[in-house]
């Protein structure tokens, strides 16, 4: 349609109502959530700790807004050079205008914006496959597919669903036994700490901690302590870190989130690091894990992880069994000077949610 008007979204100047409407359409499974709050859209697109914050678009038709698209802009190393890559969320098109071109034309809009101000690259991380042809046809290209990777440590809340409660007390003992690993958790030279997000600036080693962490990944996000404080400040989330030390030193860290998922209380993985050579951390983290589901009361244990990752991580041995939900990485090359095969390389990718704007 050519009466589709785009332009720069500015919730001071424009209508923060009409953005928050749309969301409500485009998204109805978050109406009565804090997704669909001012307070969540206030604290995703304007307190991340860069400069701009956030870069925002919005399309109209007959003066009424039907399309939105927004990128925070993650900074990434890749190939030991940092690079700005606008990470896209909260992609949205009102129900009534489908198919009409509002998807196509603000994206093409958003994104030859944001290559005008010099971002590298774009990311996505759909898990509607409805959605990438529209992508595609504003020039991104799918790379590569994340499973959502999943620990079930009780059926309660699932046979709930089928009015089978009964049957958990006889289904919740052989699922114990995917975690026979904890027995062999003896070692006294390992020590697991967890952190709040206010206590983040108490974490002693954790900057020497990632520079060992990433100077063995060619691809990474740059997760200092001031990201960590944005991405784990969303309201009405509670997240832990969780840092496992050998002599003192961290060896290996996990951001994790409490979330509702479908009706199942679960522990969220947003992001695992784990030096070489101390693989045999993991045991530790999820036996914590597991100790902080018994105390919040949470029955799965799921994340999102690169395969060759999950293979590295053995996560099979801790009883995290991939299943057939995927997320997708969508890519954009925006910046010509860059490798962009190296950047659609899986194996070059240690990529978890916190990469995305997930949970």
């Amino acid at each position: 349609m050519s009466d589709i008007k785009c332009d720069i979204f500015d919730y001071k100047r424009d209508s923060l109502v009409a953005q928050r409407e749309l969301f409500k359409d485009a998204f109805p499974e978050r109406v009565g959530t804090e997704a669909a709050e001012e307070s969540h859209y206030l604290w995703k697109f304007h307190t991340f700790p860069d400069s701009p914050v956030s870069y925002e678009y919005c399309a109209y038709h007959e003066n009424k807004m039907v399309g939105y698209y927004a990128a925070l802009p993650y900074h990434y190393i890749i190939n030991g050079k940092e690079m700005i890559c606008g990470m896209v969320c909260d992609v949205m098109t009102h129900s009534s205008m489908r198919g009409k071109g509002v998807f196509t034309t603000i994206g093409r809009y958003a994104t030859d914006d944001l290559k005008n101000k010099g971002l590298h690259f774009t990311s996505g991380y759909p898990i509607r496959p409805e959605v990438i042809p529209g992508h595609i046809k504003v020039g991104w290209v799918t790379t590569f597919q994340m499973p959502l990777y999943i620990k079930v440590l009780k059926v309660n809340s699932i046979l709930s669903k089928w009015n089978l409660s009964f049957a958990s007390s006889l289904i919740n003992p052989f699922i114990k036994m995917m975690s026979l690993y904890k027995f062999t958790c003896s070692s006294r030279s390992f020590k697991c700490e967890t952190y709040e997000v206010n206590e983040i600036d108490n974490i002693s080693g954790y900057e020497d901690f990632f520079v060992k962490w990433s100077s063995k990944q060619s691809h990474y996000l740059i997760k200092s302590k001031s990201f960590l404080k944005w991405r784990l400040s969303a309201p009405a989330k509670e997240y832990r870190i969780i840092c496992i030390r050998k002599d003192d030193n961290i060896i290996a860290t996990a951001i994790i989130s409490f979330s509702d998922v479908k009706g199942v209380p679960s522990i969220g993985i947003l992001d695992l690091m784990v030096l070489d050579g101390q693989h045999s951390a993991i045991k530790y983290l999820f036996k914590e894990l597991e100790g902080l589901a018994e105390e919040k009361k949470s029955e799965a244990i799921i994340g999102m992880f690169c395969k060759n990752w999950a293979n590295k991580y053995s996560l099979i041995k801790y009883g995290m069994i991939k299943t057939n939900i995927f997320f997708t990485l969508i890519l954009k090359q925006l910046d010509s000077s860059i490798d962009f095969m190296s950047i659609k390389n899986e194996k070059n990718w240690n990529l978890t949610w916190i990469d995305s704007d997930n949970l």
